[in-house]
């Protein structure tokens, strides 16, 4: 009995250690965002926020997100980037259960893979044809 309380008291407060050292890492990310330049990698510290709230306190995470989107479109971001960030968006109205919401997002994210899956097929056949021309 005294070994079983001994472990349950040591899980929680292992649990709380977890919880505290990712806030601290959340924590030191906005930190960092309020002082970067507006560049590819700070959409992606915004997303990183934004997905690391959409798991534990989602209301927190849409003003990353938007912020991350508004900023992509600013630096005319390509179709993988926003269909990451739409995806995201997606994620994050399905934890919200604004599903509707979700389900727009999630097709716009799933457009736009499309998009790229189709255009790399379509770069790996013609590189295809130029190495058997070559030949």
């Amino acid at each position: 009995m005294n070994r079983r309380l001994f472990f349950c008291v040591f899980l929680l407060g292992l649990h709380s250690y977890a919880i505290a050292q990712a806030d601290s890492y959340t924590d030191s990310l906005i930190s960092y965002v309020d002082t970067a330049t507006l560049n590819t990698a700070h959409v992606q510290n915004l997303l990183n926020i934004g997905y690391r709230y959409t798991y534990s306190t989602p209301d927190k995470a849409e003003p990353y997100l938007i912020k991350a989107d508004s900023i992509a479109q600013l630096l005319g971001e390509n179709d993988r980037m926003n269909a990451v960030i739409q995806s995201y968006f997606g994620i994050l109205y399905h934890q919200l259960t604004r599903y509707e919401e979700a389900l727009l997002h999630t097709d716009k994210a799933i457009d736009l893979f499309e998009k790229l899956v189709l255009h790399s097929i379509r770069l790996s056949a013609s590189s295809i044809r130029v190495r058997s021309m070559v030949l």
